[in-house]
């Protein structure tokens, strides 16, 4: 609990001093309360039914609570204790909401629209060790969104939502998470775009592939009018889709 406050969460949410969390795309949802974030987990939130769809060809339907989301959150820092990423600590839970460690950094897509080629290509090479390291252990989170990603003040990567993290992950849960995370990648200026995936294949130890390449095309451009509903991100996922066909 924040310090200095004995209230529920469920009511830290409604404090006065709570305001939407910066780079968040589910403001109501998420927000940060003095030196701490607070989210509510819906029983069934509208990004659990596209989840669900993404993964009918690995026949492991996810049927999402609040329970389970709190219990993946939990199971994925069991996970990359070992690895060379932050995730933030689970200060307090109750019932459907959450209260997390604040990271002191930025949201990767916010990032990288600011940053230089050689920062863009850094991140990029951070974000394709964490993906490797992850699929080498026979996990996925399938909702690898670069706004998931955080870049920290030191220059090092941070995970903020692992809600669907999956345990023996298939081979097309690992194929949802390169798909999630080049289709979010696609939506941000096309220097860094194009750096960031040059960082990203220099450590990602598979192969992105054509089929990934395809569905991506498609989804980036969508998901950035459905999903975030930005203009701007819409107009530079197909100004990225475009420039790949040709590359």
């Amino acid at each position: 609990m924040s310090e200095g406050e004995d209230l529920p969460l469920k009511d830290l949410m409604e404090h006065e001093d709570s305001e939407p969390l910066e780079g968040s795309l589910t403001n109501e949802l998420v927000l940060t309360h003095r030196d701490t974030v607070l989210k509510k987990f819906n029983p069934r939130p509208s990004m659990a039914y596209i989840q669900m769809l993404g993964r009918i060809p690995s026949r492991k339907l996810e049927f999402h609570d609040h329970n389970s989301t709190i219990e993946n959150e939990s199971l994925f820092r069991d996970h990359v204790e070992e690895f060379d990423v932050h995730v933030p600590e689970i200060l307090d839970a109750e019932e459907n909401f959450v209260e997390f460690e604040k990271v002191d950094g930025v949201d990767m897509h916010t990032y990288l629209n600011k940053a230089s080629e050689k920062e863009a290509f850094e991140a990029g090479e951070l974000v394709g060790y964490f993906l490797s390291m992850i699929h080498s252990r026979d996990t996925a989170v399938t909702d690898l969104r670069i706004n998931n990603f955080m870049m920290k003040d030191d220059r090092t990567l941070a995970f903020v939502d692992a809600e669907y993290f999956s345990r023996d992950a298939t081979r097309w849960e690992k194929k949802i998470d390169l798909i999630t995370m080049i289709s979010s990648a696609k939506q941000v200026r096309p220097e860094a775009y194009r750096e960031f995936r040059r960082g990203f294949k220099q450590k990602f130890e598979d192969d992105i592939g054509i089929f990934s390449e395809i569905v991506s095309s498609v989804t980036a451009p969508l998901h950035a009018l459905l999903l975030e509903r930005d203009i701007q991100r819409l107009k530079r996922a197909l100004s990225n889709v475009w420039s790949d066909l040709w590359n």
